[in-house]
């Protein structure tokens, strides 16, 4: 059986290898809907609960900066364009 901090400890070896390869946050809260919904009859309720507020909290950050990173852009070009007048 797993403890935490082996689950922790596995989430840093991991988090190791994303920094060498591209994995889209998309993809990835992709996955773990599949993962959550292929589980959903061997989970307790509350681990279901616990894995959707999970997925949600992840599914939120990633909204949040895809809209900070649209307002950047769309502050740039303003920007720019204001500047070529």
């Amino acid at each position: 059986m797993m403890t935490r901090d082996d689950v922790l400890k596995r989430f840093v070896e991991e988090a190791d290898k994303l920094d060498k390869t591209y994995i889209r946050r998309n993809d990835i809260i992709l996955q773990l809907a599949q993962l959550v919904a292929d589980s959903r009859t061997s989970l307790s309720d509350e681990s279901f609960a616990a894995l959707l507020r999970i997925g949600a909290a992840i599914y939120k950050a990633n909204l949040r900066q895809n809209r900070a990173r649209k307002e950047i852009a769309t502050i740039m070009r303003e920007s720019i364009n204001s500047g070529s007048d």
